[in-house]
């Protein structure tokens, strides 16, 4: 029901279904990252995960000359980003003509990037943590 649609969405449970993974060889940065994060959750992708950490909504890729770290934890190339959602939705987005994968590829021709489709993917829990500063619940 309701619940475990936001426990999903939110990280807490364990998410499976279809979708694309998106292989970067490396050479890019922490924005081009965040902007393909961008474009797959644009694209209706309902589950993320970056070199199997779990990213919800919040979550934020930052760095810099090759210090790329997700809510701390430092990713390495070959990123693998797997994007739940509707297989043909996702990789059309990603492999538009003009589209990032392209724009991407003619910035770093060093670098090999792959759209795969995938018929089941599982991702894992979110690792992060929840924290409130202002929210409370209601009584």
């Amino acid at each position: 029901g309701e619940l475990n649609r936001l426990r999903m969405i939110n990280g807490l449970v364990e998410a499976s279904g279809p979708g694309v993974e998106v292989q970067i060889g490396g050479g890019v940065t922490a924005l081009d990252l965040q902007d393909l994060i961008n474009e797959v959750r644009n694209a209706g992708s309902e589950a993320l995960a970056l070199n199997g950490q779990r990213m919800v909504a919040r979550s934020v890729i930052v760095g810099s000359n090759g210090d790329i770290r997700l809510e701390g934890t430092r990713m390495s190339p070959p990123y693998r980003l797997q994007a739940m959602g509707q297989p043909d939705t996702l990789e059309k987005a990603l492999n538009r003509k003009g589209g990032l994968v392209a724009l991407l590829q003619y910035t770093y021709p060093s670098t090999t990037i792959t759209v795969t489709r995938r018929e089941r993917m599982v991702l894992p829990l979110y690792q992060g943590k929840y924290e409130f500063r202002y929210a409370r619940t209601t009584k």
